[in-house]
C-alpha cells in the first residue's frame, strides 16, 4: 500500500487542531506572553524594559504571529501554535518514515491526546518547546557527525531559551558522547559542547548580560519564591494526572519490552531525556502536570521507533488506531473543553464556549472605546482580543501585583494608581487580586481600597458572567470624564 503523503496528514492534521483551538479552555498566561511579543515589536527588551518570567524566545518568535493576532485576536494566535504542532508532526513522520498508512495513522491518533493537544494550543512555550526538541533529536539520530550533532545542540540551545528546564537534556546526551570517546574520538563531544555552548550564549547571553539580576530574578527566583497550601496533593497530581495521556504509549513499551534492550546508542540516551525533566520539574516548587507537554512528541518518536522495528499486520493497527481515539474520548481534558452550565443538580451544555465569551467582550469594549484606548485589565488576552494596549506594568497579567515589599518587577499601589490614570476603561476578573510571587490573594481591605482608587474616577458598565479562564465574573468600567 502506497505511503499516507506526509502533506496530507499534516494538512489533516492541522484542520482537527484548527477545530480545537475554538475549544481549548482559555489560559490567562495567553495574554501576557502575546504582550510581551507585542513589547518586542514595540523596541523594549524583556527582564529590563518589562516584566517577563519565563526564557525569552518565544516572544521574540511570536511576532512572526502578530499579524494573525491583529487579525483573528486569540483565535489567530492559536492558529500559530496549530502550526508549530503540525510541523512538530511532520518532523516525526520524517524521523520515522512509516511505510503504509496504516503504520502512519496510529502515529497521528497518538499526536491527537487532548493534554497534549489543549495545552499545546494554549499561547504558551510548550508547542515551541516540542518543536526544537524533537527536531534536535532527528538530528541527533542522524549519528554523531558534525552537522546533525551541531544541528541538535543549537536547536536544544533554543528549546532551552523557550523553556529554561529543558537545559538538563543536553546531560545525558554530552555523556553520552563523553562515555564513547575511545570509539568515536574527541571531536563528537567537542563539537556538540561547544556548539550548545555557542547557542546559549547567543540565545541566553544579551539578556543575562545587560541585566543579570533581573534576568535571574525573572526567570528563577520568582519561581522558586512561589507557594501554595497543599504541596504533596500538587506534587503528586503531577505524577497523576498525566497518567491518563501517557498510558497507550506505556501499553506499547510493556508489549514491546524486548526491543527496547538492544537499542542503537544514540536512540537509547534520548529515552534518558524523558526522566531527566520530569524528575527536574518534579522537585519545582510547583508544579504542573502540563509541563511535560514537551516531551510527549519524543516520547512518541521512541516508542513508534521500537514498534515499527518489530511490524505487526494491517488489521491490528487499525484496530489500534480506534483503540486510541477512543481512549481519547474518556480524558478528563477533552471534557473541560465543553462549556458546561450548572444550575443546582441540572448540568446543561453551554453554546458559547471560552473563546466566544472572550470575542463578545472584546465587542464590548470596542463600541466603547476609540481604537488607541488603554485598558486597565490584568486578564490580558483581552486586551490582545480588543486590539487594545495596557498601562506598562501589566505586562504578566494576573502576576502584576506585589504590595508588601514592593519589587520594581510589580506594580506596587502607587504602580496601580499610575496605571489607573494612564487608562481609559478597566475590566477584570477575580485573577486581578493575587499577590506575586509568592501567589497568594490579597486581603479584603486590599480589595477594597483598589475598589475604591477604581471608583473615583471610573464607573461601572457592565459585568459578563462566565468569562475567561475558570468563567469568573468580568466587570467593565469605564472612565467617567475622558482624558
Amino acid at each position: 500500500m502506497k505511503r499516507l503523503s506526509p502533506i496530507l496528514a499534516g494538512a489533516l492534521l492541522f484542520f482537527l487542531l484548527a477545530s480545537a483551538a475554538r475549544l481549548v479552555p482559555l489560559n490567562q498566561d495567553e495574554g501576557w506572553y502575546l504582550l510581551a511579543a507585542q513589547r518586542i515589536h514595540q523596541g523594549l527588551t524583556p527582564y529590563t524594559d518589562f516584566t517577563f518570567t519565563q526564557a525569552p524566545a518565544l516572544p521574540y518568535v511570536y511576532q512572526l504571529f502578530l499579524p494573525l493576532a491583529r487579525t483573528h485576536g486569540l483565535y489567530g494566535a492559536r492558529l500559530g501554535q496549530a502550526l508549530l504542532l503540525t510541523l512538530t508532526a511532520l518532523i516525526l513522520l520524517r524521523t520515522l518514515r512509516p511505510k503504509t498508512p496504516a503504520e502512519t495513522l496510529p502515529v497521528l491518533a497518538l499526536l491527537l491526546a487532548p493534554l497534549y493537544v489543549q495545552f499545546g494550543l494554549t499561547v504558551k512555550t510548550y508547542a515551541l518547546t516540542a518543536l526544537l526538541l524533537l527536531a534536535a533529536a532527528a538530528c541527533w539520530l542522524r549519528g554523531p557527525r558534525s552537522n546533525p550533532l551541531t544541528a541538535a545542540a543549537l536547536l536544544l540551545a533554543l528549546a532551552t531559551a523557550t523553556r529554561l528546564s529543558f537545559g538538563i537534556a543536553f546531560v545525558p546526551l554530552s555523556l553520552s558522547l563523553l562515555a564513547r570517546r575511545k570509539t568515536l574520538g574527541d571531536t563528537a563531544w567537542i563539537t556538540f559542547t561547544a556548539a550548545g555552548a555557542a547557542g546559549l550564549l547567543l540565545f541566553l547571553g544579551p539578556f543575562l548580560l545587560r541585566d543579570p539580576s533581573a534576568f535571574l530574578y525573572q526567570t528563577l527566583s520568582f519561581h522558586a519564591a512561589r507557594d501554595h497550601a497543599f504541596p504533596s496533593a500538587v506534587h503528586l497530581g503531577f505524577l497523576l494526572r498525566p497518567l491518563h495521556t501517557l498510558l497507550p504509549l506505556l501499553g506499547v513499551f510493556l508489549l514491546l519490552r524486548p526491543a527496547f534492550r538492544t537499542l542503537p546508542a544514540e536512540e537509547r540516551t534520548l529515552w534518558y531525556i524523558l526522566p531527566a525533566v520530569a524528575i527536574l520539574h518534579f522537585i519545582a516548587p510547583h508544579p504542573y502536570d502540563e509541563y511535560l507537554t514537551p516531551l510527549y512528541p519524543l516520547a512518541v518518536l521512541l516508542i513508534a521507533r521500537a514498534a515499527l522495528r518489530h511490524p505487526l499486520p494491517t488489521a491490528p493497527l487499525h484496530g489500534f488506531t480506534a483503540l486510541i481515539l477512543l481512549f481519547h474520548l474518556s480524558s478528563p481534558h477533552l471534557h473541560a473543553w465543553i462549556p458546561l452550565k450548572t444550575d443546582r443538580i441540572w448540568v446543561q451544555a453551554d453554546r458559547a464556549t471560552d473563546l466566544d465569551t472572550l470575542e463578545h467582550a472584546a465587542r464590548i469594549l470596542n463600541k466603547l472605546l476609540p481604537e488607541d484606548a488603554i485598558l486597565y485589565t490584568p486578564d490580558t488576552y483581552l486586551a490582545i482580543e480588543a486590539r487594545l494596549d495596557v498601562p506598562r506594568g501589566l505586562e504578566m497579567g494576573p502576576f502584576s501585583f506585589k504590595l508588601h515589599a514592593p519589587h520594581p518587577a510589580f506594580l506596587d499601589w502607587d504602580g496601580i494608581e499610575q496605571a489607573l490614570a494612564q487608562s481609559d476603561a478597566a475590566a477584570f476578573t477575580a485573577y486581578h487580586f493575587i499577590h506575586s510571587p509568592e501567589i497568594r490573594p490579597f486581603s479584603p481591605e486590599e480589595e477594597a481600597r483598589f475598589r475604591d482608587l477604581l471608583a473615583r474616577d471610573f464607573t461601572h458598565i457592565q459585568t459578563i458572567d462566565r468569562f475567561g479562564q475558570n468563567r469568573l465574573p468580568l466587570e467593565i468600567w469605564l472612565r467617567k470624564s475622558p482624558h
